[in-house]
């Protein structure tokens, strides 16, 4: 991990009008590649018409172990007396001659630089040597496709290493030329190279890149192979398998759900959603554990639709929030798991009655007190919350004469109007404590206020 790691592939791109052709002669991990470009009868001073288009040379591969940022390589040239003649893609790492400058009467050497993306960046290098060579400007007989038509099928693992040997094409050639092959369509991502092989014949199909099953499952590659002035193509279909490279992702991290404490046993009270990018079909869904002892045995959850489901009566009253930790898993080797979080508030329900504090209230009022003397006070709890708790006070009954009144917030009981012993000397009062529900539950209480004689009252 310390390290970079190259490998050339074999140069196989024909040049305009069938004049020159690229030739990897040697190559070494590492250390240097040369490659021998054709010296026709061209005039040193015309050169500039010599290519028209930034062309193919060859292709450098770096490999890194490491990840992320880590493993991202960028190539460069290291500058010199020729960085005006020829430029690399920073991200494929393919050198290309550029129009104008190129003279096929000249060698040259190129350094490529491959340095990754990490904090502390490592780099390599590779010496590229390049001269030219003749191709022939004519030919009797094009090449021939050694293979059978459904042998151009191959199947590779998206987690095959960068250099897998992908497939082999073999060719003859009856006049005895140097063939050379090339990838020329279906290879838009630059995932492949085509190794070429004059000395046998053949071209071998090489990963270049890192597949990705989720981003492209096939590929249709177009192979050609060329004496220098026969063409000849064939295809070659790719099938990419996938493999367990993907964890499952949960649509949010985070779930928030609102139940009512009187939902009933065996609801669904929601559904997990996850996501695989290598097969939705083999997800299973558990509770993984919970916030609280009790919480997990109030809940259950489908193990293949992700349902969540209410398995026991709860209580906002005994427990107001459930948190569970839900987990979703493949069930591809090796096996890739997910988390998150489900949070459950427990709605108030109007299941409480209003509970007053005694079982009978009692207050003594004097003929003389004056009009809002307080008496008695009452008072009711409610467990629930909300308007659902809030109580309110009424009397309902035992108000002759309407003589008391009872603030409906806070229960105190006052006189309203004169009261006289001698009319009514005990007054039984029904009071009622209603809370704020739909439907409103209620209960009721007896009040007892005796009325006293003044001591200075005449005599009547």
């Amino acid at each position: 991990q310390t390290n970079l790691t190259f490998w050339m592939d074999v140069l196989h791109q024909v040049f305009p009008c069938g004049e020159t052709v690229l030739q990897q002669v040697a190559s070494t991990v590492g250390a240097m590649c040369e490659y021998h470009i054709p010296r026709p009868a061209v005039d040193r001073h015309n050169r500039d018409n010599y290519l028209e288009t930034d062309t193919y040379v060859c292709r450098v591969v770096a490999v890194d172990d490491d990840i992320g940022n880590n493993a991202n390589i960028t190539y460069s040239l290291k500058e010199n007396k020729w960085s005006e003649t020829f430029r690399i893609d920073p991200i494929t790492g393919i050198v290309y001659v550029i129009p104008g400058n190129y003279d096929p009467q000249e060698d040259y050497e190129l350094l490529v630089l491959a340095n990754d993306n990490g904090v502390e960046l490592r780099f390599n290098s590779c010496l590229i040597l390049v001269n030219s060579m003749q191709v022939p400007l004519s030919s009797g007989s094009p090449p021939i496709i050694l293979e059978p038509d459904d042998t151009f099928s191959v199947t590779v693992l998206e987690s095959d290493p960068i250099g897998q040997y992908v497939k082999l094409i073999n060719a003859k050639d009856d006049d005895g030329d140097t063939l050379w092959f090339d990838i020329t369509g279906g290879n838009e991502d630059n995932k492949f190279t085509i190794v070429s092989d004059p000395d046998s014949g053949t071209g071998s199909i090489m990963l270049a890149q890192q597949l990705d099953y989720e981003t492209t499952s096939s590929y249709n590659l177009t192979v050609s192979v060329t004496d220098g002035v026969h063409i000849l193509t064939c295809q070659i279909q790719v099938s990419i398998l996938d493999v367990n490279d993907n964890p499952p992702i949960f649509s949010s991290p985070i779930y928030e759900v609102d139940i009512s404490e009187n939902t009933t046993p065996g609801t669904t009270i929601f559904t997990l959603n996850a996501t695989d990018s290598d097969s939705e079909q083999n997800l299973l869904f558990t509770l993984y554990n919970a916030a609280h002892v009790a919480t997990t045995s109030k809940f259950i959850v489908n193990r293949l639709r992700g349902d969540i489901v209410l398995q026991e009566y709860i209580d906002r009253e005994v427990q107001e929030t459930h948190i569970l930790t839900a987990c979703v898993q493949d069930r591809i080797s090796p096996i890739k798991k997910n988390f998150a979080r489900v949070i459950i508030k427990v709605l108030d329900h109007n299941d409480y009655t209003p509970k007053f504090l005694s079982a009978q209230y009692d207050g003594t009022v004097s003929e003389t007190a004056a009009m809002g003397t307080s008496i008695t006070q009452v008072f009711a709890l409610d467990k629930d919350r909300g308007t659902n708790g809030h109580v309110s006070y009424t009397i309902i009954s035992g108000n002759f004469g309407a003589v008391f009144s009872i603030d409906p917030e806070i229960g105190i009981i006052s006189l309203a109007n004169k009261v006289e012993k001698c009319d009514m000397s005990e007054y039984w009062l029904a009071v009622r404590a209603m809370d704020g529900g739909i439907p409103s539950l209620y209960s009721h209480i007896s009040v007892n206020i005796i009325v006293k004689m003044a001591k200075d009252a005449s005599p009547r």
